[in-house]
């Protein structure tokens, strides 16, 4: 039973907010085009929640800095060192992504001094994928492309090399576990699949 002088209640149009999953096929690969997968790395989970809606809205924009290429993946990974306040996604998952080409979206201060983005840059480079730098907070000459040795003078393909001492080659005959709440960044390379 409402009181008397009860407010009255109207439902309207919900508003789209941004999604938790920390992937999300955001595209489709288009005929003849290079498939690219965009990484977010991001000082907190709200802070990569912001950078991806910024990334979906600017898919087309991202599509033009390089021909012929279509973004259909985006991911990101929040590197604090300590989880505080409301989870967006609450866990870590690796994922197989087979995209050719990466975008990477963070601060300048993460591609200088970030160990994560670093062990990230690292990895895309000892696979053999190119990637595009693109550091959200200058204003110009914010994008550069990274292109692995041996891709350089148009090789092609993937990159055929020895596994250095310090990574391990792993089959992976399961799903890659999910780690509720996330790992600590020091266990992260030796955890995460």
């Amino acid at each position: 039973m409402y009181a008397a002088n009860a407010p009255a209640v109207s439902t309207l149009p919900s508003i789209a907010m941004c999604r938790n999953s920390s992937f999300e096929n955001i595209g489709v690969h288009r005929i003849n085009s290079t498939a690219c997968h965009v990484a977010v790395v991001a000082g907190c989970e709200g802070e990569a929640l912001l950078l991806g809606e910024w990334v979906k809205e600017r898919r087309e924009d991202l599509e033009a800095l390089l021909d012929n290429i279509s973004v259909v993946s985006l991911s990101w990974l929040a590197a604090d060192i300590a989880p505080v306040g409301h989870f967006a996604d609450g866990s870590l998952r690796a994922r197989a992504v087979g995209a050719r080409l990466w975008i990477v979206v963070t601060m300048q201060m993460r591609f200088a001094h970030c160990p994560t983005t670093a062990a990230l840059l690292e990895t895309l480079l000892e696979s053999g994928t190119s990637y595009l730098e693109l550091r959200v907070d200058e204003d110009h000459d914010n994008v550069c492309l990274v292109t692995p040795e041996g891709l350089q003078n148009g090789a092609e393909g993937r990159r055929q090399k020895e596994v250095p001492d310090q990574f391990e080659m792993v089959e992976i005959e399961r799903d890659f576990p999910t780690h509720a709440g996330g790992l600590i960044r020091s266990q992260l390379q030796r955890d995460l699949v």
